[in-house]
């Protein structure tokens, strides 16, 4: 009611009305299938019962519908004869089609046009579907609708989205067996179909041992990938699933333990491989995900151990071409920013 009053004012002059207001309706992914904008000034016409919407009226509303992973987000702005904002308000179903929020929207447009509409009983109307305007139950003749607004304010087509999780991680072919230890990994969503995943992550110190000697081996490693979505039509729903192609960078830390050594200390391992992502949806921003991959070393370490006295070398540890990692976790995701 409140942005009702704002429109509601009425100019000096007693012939021309001022609460007529320009009107733009956008459709974001995902929400194709909701009532065009033809439908929806329809819609607000049966309840006003005159057409408001003209391009010249000096206020507008600017109006959107999303699909979300629990069902739809209306929103809509209105706006003075400056521009200047005059309020805004949102509204949300977790209906599976959006004709229920697409109605209460055309209500709530309605009383922002005219207050009065919020005490009238509820008139014969236009009922909004899915798939466009079912058949008008009204009696009255149909209302020419005003072309669309020239100039509408910019809206994001889709907001970004960001998820932040903590993994339970292992990896084989870096280290002298099967490495367990934890990664922090993340995610930023460009769109429906492209992200872009990091990952940091530490395995925990494992040991090799020879008939002379004892080393232990640690390593730490960061990943970048880029992940395409082949069923980013879906990404809304409560699971997802993408195929990523990632770039590892890592070092391997040796040292002994006893008295003969190896040429130790820290060296460096770059891998490339393809990787798969799955996430689902718990409760809330809390969502599942899981994460395998396959790794090709291109630089890639042998740690020798010397013999002198025998006159020979012994292999203490060498990383092989292939291996792969699997990591677990508990994120957070948020789907704007």
């Amino acid at each position: 009611m409140w942005v009702a009053a704002l429109l509601a004012a009425r100019s000096a002059s007693a012939q021309e009305r001022d609460d007529s207001v320009r009107f733009a309706w956008a459709r974001d992914e995902g929400a194709e299938s909701c009532p065009d904008e033809a439908d929806v000034r329809r819609a607000v016409t049966d309840r006003v019962g005159r057409d408001p919407f003209l391009d010249g009226a000096p206020n507008s509303i600017d109006a959107i519908i999303r699909r979300t992973p629990t069902g739809y987000t209306a929103r809509f702005f209105v706006r003075g004869p400056n521009g200047e904002p005059l309020g805004t308000r949102e509204l949300t179903s977790a209906a599976p089609t959006c004709g229920p929020i697409t109605e209460a929207l055309a209500l709530a447009l309605a009383i922002v046009v005219d207050p009065t509409v919020a005490l009238r009983p509820d008139p014969p109307r236009t009922t909004l579907t899915t798939s466009g305007v079912a058949a008008s139950q009204s009696t009255s003749a149909p209302v020419a609708l005003a072309r669309r607004r020239a100039r509408a304010a910019p809206m994001r087509a889709r907001p970004m989205a960001l998820s932040l999780g903590a993994s339970f991680a292992g990896a084989l072919g870096v280290l002298p067996s099967v490495a367990l230890g934890t990664s922090i990994d993340g995610e930023l969503r460009f769109s429906r179909w492209i992200s872009a995943d990091v990952s940091a992550r530490w395995l925990a110190e494992q040991r090799a041992t020879t008939m002379l000697s004892e080393y232990a081996l640690s390593m730490a490693s960061a990943s970048g990938a880029v992940c395409v979505d082949p069923l980013g039509f879906l990404s809304d729903t409560r699971a997802s699933f993408a195929l990523c192609a990632a770039l590892t960078i890592g070092a391997i830390s040796a040292s002994a333990l006893r008295q003969r050594a190896i040429d130790g200390g820290v060296r460096p391992w770059v891998a490339l491989g393809p990787a798969l992502r799955g996430r689902l949806r718990l409760i809330g921003p809390l969502a599942l995900e899981a994460r395998v991959g396959a790794t090709f070393a291109f630089a890639r370490n042998a740690y020798l151990e010397e013999v002198v006295d025998l006159a020979r070398i012994t292999t203490v540890f060498e990383q092989p071409v292939v291996g792969g990692y699997g990591a677990l976790s508990v994120s957070v995701v948020t789907d704007a920013l």
